[in-house]
């Protein structure tokens, strides 16, 4: 049974990137990557019972310490809802959308490491703050 009134239409991959670091010592001190992650909610035009979820991870190459990658990976989402459309549903959209784009980034970015010379690369654990997300910045009809 399906309790959760969101389904998931769509998502893709509109920006993937991944470089491989050659200065890169796998003998050297443990990587340490420093990730920017960003998220938005966007409105859908022409429909009212959806809502766009946009997540964006990359690494700061300049905070970063002997990464194995260097990489910026974007993915959008589309989700549809029974419920009326407010600043409450929306923000569940983003809850939703944003834990699940998280988990398809993750896993982009370890099949697109899987052959590459440092080996596969884990996304770990992505702190989100959800009460920071920007409303999006479409008026809906």
């Amino acid at each position: 049974m399906d309790n959760d009134p969101w389904r998931l239409d769509n998502y893709f991959f509109p920006h993937q990137e991944v470089r491989a670091n050659p200065a890169h010592d796998p003998n050297g001190v443990r990587p340490h990557v420093h990730l920017s992650p960003s998220f938005q909610i966007v409105a859908i035009e022409g429909r009212p019972e959806a809502v766009g979820v946009e997540a964006s991870i990359a690494v700061d190459e300049s905070q970063s310490e002997n990464p194995p990658y260097f990489f910026t990976i974007s993915a959008f989402a589309a989700l549809s809802t029974s419920l009326e459309m407010t600043d409450q549903s929306r923000a569940q959209a983003a809850g939703v959308g944003i834990n699940l784009l998280v988990g398809a980034i993750r896993e982009r970015l370890a099949t697109l490491t899987s052959r590459a010379p440092w080996g596969t690369f884990m996304l770990g654990p992505i702190p989100l703050n959800l009460s920071a997300i920007p409303p999006s910045s479409e008026s809906e009809t």
